[in-house]
């Protein structure tokens, strides 16, 4: 199921706690809503297609929807929470960039999905030189480890 503008009120009507839901909602808050889902697509794909994963196994995510509904509750209270006097703090800690940078995704049946990212960043090759300081490699020419 794709995320809606009206998912997307019906949550910040949540975040609101308004007893009477996205109907209670000012008018305008329609057009806030419509602008702030784009814009959560954005995030969220752009942040997981740069980790690696496909468009297909993002659509297989159970947890895809949610996220994207978190994010533009998140990017909704930017752009229409000046004319609702939001206090700003409540929007920063909506607000964490990185942690798409460690998701954890999955398939339908709760199985991870991989990517060509592993825990803390992309995963690089080994380099083929040994590494390097200042006073040169730690092994001297005969592979005897170096002292300070």
């Amino acid at each position: 199921m794709a995320v809606t503008v009206d998912d997307v009120l019906d949550a910040v009507a949540d975040a609101l706690h308004l007893s009477e839901g996205a109907a209670r909602l000012e008018p305008w808050w329609q057009s806030v809503a419509s602008r702030a889902l784009p814009l959560a697509l954005a995030d969220v794909q752009g942040g997981l297609v740069g980790r690696g994963f496909s468009a297909a196994q993002l659509a297989a995510w159970p947890g895809f929807d949610a996220v994207v509904t978190q994010r533009a509750v998140y990017w909704s209270a930017v752009n229409g929470g000046a004319l609702e006097a939001f206090d700003d703090k409540f929007i920063k800690m909506m607000n964490d960039p990185n942690w798409l940078k460690t998701a954890v995704v999955t398939d339908d049946a709760g199985g991870l999905v991989g990517s060509a990212s592993v825990g803390h960043g992309d995963i690089k090759p080994t380099p083929k030189d040994p590494p390097a300081f200042p006073g040169g490699t730690f092994t001297d020419s005969e592979g005897r480890f170096k002292r300070w």
